[in-house]
């Protein structure tokens, strides 16, 4: 949502937003003001990609994009692999559900 056009968010209680969180408002600071050693809570969605492709890039991960989802195949209770719409299928030990509407555990049978 954030790289989506939610550029400003209700923070709250400061001291309660750690670890990635955290890491994320404080590149965002960065982002604008390289020196930057406090979170900025306003930000451009440009701004937030970026973020998010440099932490993804970091940890080696390459996100899948304009992969939509098709089928999701289960044993019991756990997800097998999942089918796009192009035919690639995944399989996984773990899955993360990062679409905007929640769409892999809806198709999962997630309540």
């Amino acid at each position: 949502m954030s790289s989506g056009g939610l550029g400003a968010t209700d923070k709250g209680n400061v001291d309660s937003i750690g670890g990635l969180s955290s890491e994320f408002y404080l590149r965002i600071a960065r982002k604008y003001l390289p020196t930057a050693t406090t979170r900025k809570y306003r930000f451009e969605p440009k701004t937030a990609s970026a973020v998010f492709s440099d932490l993804l890039a970091e940890a080696a991960v390459t996100p899948l994009l304009n992969e939509p989802l098709s089928i999701v195949r289960k044993t019991g209770p756990a997800i097998r692999e999942i089918e796009t719409s192009t035919g690639l299928v995944i399989r996984a030990g773990m899955y993360l559900d990062a679409t905007y509407e929640g769409d892999l555990l809806a198709a999962a049978g997630v309540s």
